[in-house]
């Protein structure tokens, strides 16, 4: 199996004609929509992956990611606003959470922004004494408004192994040492732009990446939003290494 850390291909010639975006992010019957979703798992077939599926999105295989009106500043898929770095499904155990998220973008927006950063580059800046904090069991996250629960899971955000578990949107300390060091990490992110990447998916791309390594988050982009059917329209599926 090939490396599919952090890949974009653009598909825009075979994708052809898209209808306008939907208003919500609920599954279409329309012949061209069912179309979209056929290629995201060829697409997917292909690479040797296999869709997962959560609670989110009641449970579907193919997500509509699309922007709502009057969810602007939800830290959700449905959200257009600031959303903080996280990771996919962050509330769920580690290896049971995606190995990678891909995006088939059937309608692009020129300022919608996603920023990256791999973990590995980030642990690099982190001091040892921060580091053991991260290791420790300090964190309480709060699950994603997407899976319809209140609860929290307790966490530590640098596992041994190498995965991260992160959502700076929906995270605290359990006590003092826990704030100092989900503070220290933000304050890293925020002084060293260098280790961010930026991704503006152009109509037709399809991207994947790495979901355990790789943390996330949304620039702002809602007041390029116009609700008439020309609204930014991603596939998402959650994808896992056959076992």
């Amino acid at each position: 199996m090939r490396d599919f850390t952090f890949t974009r291909v653009n598909f825009g010639e075979q994708l052809g004609e898209v209808p306008p975006t939907p208003f919500t992010g609920l599954p279409e019957p329309r012949e061209d929509h069912i179309r979209g979703n056929a290629f995201i798992e060829s697409l997917v077939r292909l690479m040797g992956l296999e869709i997962m599926t959560t609670k989110e999105k009641q449970g579907r295989r193919i997500h509509d990611i699309i922007p709502i009106q009057g969810r602007e500043d939800s830290f959700s898929n449905e959200g257009s606003g600031n959303f903080p770095f996280h990771v996919e499904v962050p509330h769920y155990n580690r290896y049971n959470r995606p190995d990678f998220v891909a995006f088939l973008c059937l309608r692009g927006l020129a300022n919608a922004e996603t920023l990256f950063i791999d973990t590995r580059e980030l642990e690099a800046c982190v001091s040892r004494e921060l580091m053991a904090l991260l290791r420790q069991p300090l964190f309480k996250i709060k699950h994603g408004v997407s899976f319809g629960d209140e609860k929290y899971t307790v966490t530590e955000i640098a596992h041994k192994d190498g995965i991260w578990t992160v959502d700076l949107a929906e995270m605290i300390g359990v006590n003092e040492d826990g704030e100092a060091a989900l503070a220290g990490l933000k304050e890293i992110i925020s002084r060293t732009p260098s280790i961010i990447q930026s991704v503006t998916l152009r109509t037709g791309d399809f991207f994947i990446f790495d979901n355990l390594h790789f943390l996330h988050a949304r620039k702002s982009w809602k007041e390029e939003v116009k609700y008439d059917g020309s609204q930014r329209w991603l596939k998402r599926v959650y994808l896992k290494k056959p076992r």
